[in-house]
């Protein structure tokens, strides 16, 4: 059997998503404060330290995704459990006893938590009923922002619980949804063709997004909106004191966050952009920010090895039962034009440019990312090779991040 070539859109080795079932987030803002996950697992935070909330994160290990709000940061470790930090008026912090969490959301004074059942736990204040969370079931990932709790069904349906005064609940007659954002104020949903819809308080024009095309992450702060693109530009919709959220000159970028009033975007380096208030010095401690991401640039193992050529790779020698992977994207001359190298159920396409390549033994997991949450185990992924379509096998969907795929060698 000859071996696969897997042609991915991103950097496969960092610790980004881009969000989901649930989203690795590796960016994430609160009030004053924003916070990063470095790809080794370890945590840097900066700007307002309220109760405690960042003050000690750079101690944390093993952590997988991170959560700022209001007067609490969250941090959730690769085995499950929650680590928090801040204020626990509410008891809040007591969310550091659960276990089998796969995403956590934090909001005023409470805290959200997935279980990889489906299944969500909540603690902290519920003035509102935003943690009145108990009964959801089937749940992919979850938001939260101020008094408001967002949940996304595997269905691709939308449920809410708590303060709905500007309508930001209004979801339940969403559908086709492949990730949600909360804001507090207003509410986001990310639909599978890539446009975005939204619900809530527009004062600030945040919710002016109805001519986004092309969608595959989403990001909502108390005022703004920004929507990643598949070529790694980022538009913005809202505004803070009257001043636009610019972020027309970004490029490269992977995943893109937001504090309240903090934009954040990391690139495919790991390097950070961000724009925003600046108060507490927040926005310019995160644009000298380097979040880690590791680039391989030749492994042979399993009796095989790989030599990257101009596209796809050009010499595979060794065993047969190889996993190749490209970790970039590729520019291949042999697709057929105006369409990627990477499919999704014949529809949507992915553009992409080697870098590298990388062999893996027989049986081994290659780690990709596609940034597209819709995908499920139902999904057909092909890849373009030798002049025609190839469909990947043994696609495995890792629910705790909802652009990580696991695809096994054969």
């Amino acid at each position: 059997m000859s071996a696969a070539i897997w042609l991915i859109s991103v950097v496969s080795s960092c610790h980004w998503s881009a969000s989901v079932s649930t989203s690795i987030e590796s960016l994430s803002g609160g009030s004053g404060q924003n916070v990063g996950l470095k790809s080794d697992g370890t945590v840097v935070a900066a700007g307002q330290d309220n109760a405690g909330d960042i003050d000690g994160v750079s101690s944390w290990t093993g952590i997988t995704q991170v959560a700022a709000g209001f007067v609490n940061t969250v941090g959730l470790r690769s085995n499950g459990t929650v680590v928090v930090l801040g204020n626990n008026t509410y008891g809040q912090c007591d969310a550091a006893s659960w276990t089998n969490i796969v995403q956590v959301a934090v909001g005023e004074y409470y805290v959200i938590g997935l279980k990889s059942n489906g299944n969500v736990v909540a603690v902290g204040d519920n003035s509102y009923g935003q943690c009145n969370v108990g009964s959801w079931s089937g749940i992919i990932q979850v938001s939260a922002m101020r008094h408001s709790t967002i949940g996304l069904e595997a269905s691709g349906y939308v449920v809410a619980a708590g303060d709905d005064t500007y309508g930001e609940c209004d979801v339940s007659g969403w559908s086709g949804i492949t990730q949600v954002a909360a804001s507090g104020i207003f509410t986001i949903g990310l639909t599978s063709g890539g446009t975005v819809v939204a619900t809530g308080n527009n004062n600030s024009g945040a919710l002016d997004v109805s001519s986004w095309t092309g969608i595959t992450q989403i990001a909502a702060g108390w005022v703004f909106t920004l929507g990643l693109k598949g070529d790694g530009t980022v538009v913005a919709a809202g505004s803070y004191q009257g001043n636009a959220y610019n972020v027309s000159s970004w490029t490269g970028i992977v995943q893109v966050g937001a504090g309240w009033y903090s934009a954040l975007g990391l690139k495919a380096d790991g390097t950070v952009v961000a724009i925003g208030d600046n108060t507490y010095g927040e926005v310019t401690a995160a644009n000298s920010w380097n979040l880690g991401c590791e680039t391989i640039t030749s492994i042979q193992g399993g009796g095989a090895s790989v030599t990257q050529g101009d596209g796809v790779a050009t010499s595979i020698t060794g065993a047969d039962n190889e996993a190749v992977v490209a970790i970039g994207s590729i520019d291949n001359g042999d697709a057929p034009p105006s369409v990627g190298e990477v499919s999704l159920n014949g529809s949507q396409y992915y553009d992409t440019d080697v870098t590298s390549n990388a062999a893996l033994g027989d049986g081994a997991t290659a780690t990709v990312t596609i940034s597209n949450p819709s995908i499920t185990a139902d999904s057909t992924i092909q890849y373009w090779y030798n002049g025609e379509w190839n469909t990947a096998t043994n696609l495995v969907i890792n629910t705790s991040a909802w652009s990580l795929f696991l695809f096994q060698s054969r």
